[in-house]
């Protein structure tokens, strides 16, 4: 279960009290599997090594956010700003929705993950009768 605690910091924008929460505790589990942080600013967020299974990011910013390692599988990034962002071993992007999302001066990012969200993001599907 993700920690409500530090959700709602994130929520509320406190990125720096966030950060500085995990250089005091470097050997903490950071699970925000599942939360809730559409539209949030995240930018310059330290969440490397964090639990994003199934986390709605759609909208958020995370410019400049340090998600090395950390875990995406199944994350909404529908919209999400993720220049800058570092995201070296991050793991289950090949399930995260990358629909929309801004990947200007991203590292750690296989080029296929970003050719094929560029793809999703211009296709138009159009269902008949």
């Amino acid at each position: 279960m993700a920690n409500q605690e530090m959700i709602t910091s994130l929520k509320a924008g406190k990125v720096a009290d966030f950060n500085a929460h995990r250089v005091e505790h470097p050997d903490e589990e950071f699970n925000l599997r599942g939360a809730n942080l559409s539209g949030a600013d995240l930018s310059e967020a330290s969440l490397s090594e964090a639990d994003l299974r199934g986390a709605n990011l759609s909208g958020a910013d995370l410019s400049g956010a340090d998600l090395r390692g950390a875990d995406l599988s199944g994350a909404n990034l529908y919209g999400a700003d993720l220049s800058g962002a570092k995201l070296t071993d991050a793991l289950g992007l090949e399930t995260a929705q990358l629909i929309g999302i801004n990947w200007f001066n991203v590292r750690g990012v296989r080029r296929e993950i970003v050719q094929a969200s560029h793809l999703l993001t211009q296709a138009t599907i159009k269902f008949t009768d």
